[in-house]
């Protein structure tokens, strides 16, 4: 069993307390708080069976108390973030806050009692009764300490993520793969075109930070997966930030002035790492005719920060994968023993740096000049 006593009156908590263990609740069972935020906090891990409520309570700790205190925390319960307690009463030592406050707690089924009036504790006993008869244990949230959201790019199943799962598999991480169907690079020309995939990936990330709210999250992403893994971190309206361990990008299709360096500093990444293969031809494709999209996953990302690498590798938009590299390899060490192995297999090539300037120069006049185009497909088809 489980009780939560939200009390910022230590005399009344310590009193409730005493009743407790009368009525045979061990004190480990009993944990008390005294603000609204630390309550929160709790309940977001553990599922208590009662909960029991003062009205007249401070958002922090050590901050003034607010008459409707309780109250936001009952309304804040409605959330998927929480966990409800299967018990909740309400406790006031005063008449008048008693009056305004329970047609809140009678909307939920729950009510106030006055503390001065012993009452309350018959309540409570009955409940300890019902409670010790019926269950015979807590439910917490479950899940690992850590986990790796894996994210695959367009047209494609993601095989490599069966290659990223086989090489954890002895770790005590949890690998929970982002899959959706084939999705045809014409989908991902226009921001409205992707906006249905980025959504349903953005509930994703929000519920799987629910369901692991105390979670060290790591994401390993791919290609067109790489901007729905970043969108969806800096957008997403979370209640509670997660805790962002490593971010690795490969075949990133964003643009290489993307600002990473406010993504790292508003979402406390530890470390973000871009993995880029200079010969990544989809990545042309992505930078001259993709709306918001670049090649980051062939020239890097712009700018410094002490928490971003970008590392250089030979080969295509899938080099990521073979064996011979050892790249999946150094995702492991970095992941598992936090070292970041340091590449860079660019070589020296005047002309080819000078035919990459011009493509970013010329792109946006590209993309400009084929909307017309775009605009006249779609109106031929629907004729």
């Amino acid at each position: 069993m489980n009780i939560l006593i939200v009390e910022d009156d230590d005399n009344k908590a310590q009193d409730i307390i005493t009743f407790l263990i009368k009525e045979g609740v061990m004190s480990l069972s009993i944990k008390t708080v005294d603000n609204v935020n630390d309550a929160l906090t709790l309940l977001r891990e553990t599922k208590y069976d009662i909960l029991l409520l003062d009205l007249s309570l401070p958002l922090r700790k050590s901050g003034h108390p607010i008459p409707d205190g309780g109250s936001k925390i009952l309304y804040n319960l409605t959330s998927p973030y929480f966990l409800t307690p299967s018990h909740v009463i309400g406790l006031t030592q005063f008449s008048d806050l008693s009056d305004n406050e329970r047609p809140k707690f009678q909307k939920f089924d729950f009510n106030i009692y006055d503390y001065n009036i012993d009452i309350w504790k018959d309540v409570l006993s009955q409940k300890l009764k019902w409670i010790l008869k019926h269950t015979t244990s807590v439910a917490e949230r479950a899940g690992h300490d850590k986990i790796i959201i894996l994210t695959h790019g367009i047209m494609t199943s993601g095989k490599w993520q069966s290659q990223v799962t086989e090489i954890f598999k002895d770790t005590a991480k949890d690998i929970i793969p982002f899959r959706y169907p084939h999705y045809s690079a014409f989908k991902i020309l226009l921001p409205q075109t992707r906006k249905k995939i980025l959504d349903a990936y953005v509930d994703f990330v929000i519920k799987t930070c629910q369901e692991h709210p105390t979670a060290e999250l790591n994401f390993i992403s791919h290609s067109f997966g790489t901007y729905m893994t970043i969108t969806a971190l800096n957008n997403a309206n979370f209640l509670f930030p997660p805790a962002i361990n490593n971010i690795i990008l490969c075949g990133s299709v964003l643009k290489q002035d993307y600002d990473i360096s406010a993504f790292i500093d508003k979402t406390q990444t530890l470390k973000l790492i871009n993995d880029c293969a200079y010969d990544d031809k989809a990545l042309i494709f992505s930078n001259m005719f993709c709306f918001g999209l670049g090649n980051a996953g062939r020239i890097g990302f712009n700018g410094y920060h002490e928490k971003l690498v970008n590392r250089f590798f030979k080969g295509g938009h899938s080099t990521f994968f073979s064996e011979k590299n050892n790249i999946l390899r150094s995702w492991f060490n970095a992941i598992e023993n936090s070292e970041v192995d340091l590449f860079d297999m660019r070589s020296t090539n005047i002309f080819a740096e000078s035919i990459d300037s011009v493509m970013n120069l010329i792109a946006p006049l590209v993309k400009i000049i084929y909307i017309p185009v775009i605009i006249l497909i779609f109106i031929l088809y629907l004729q």
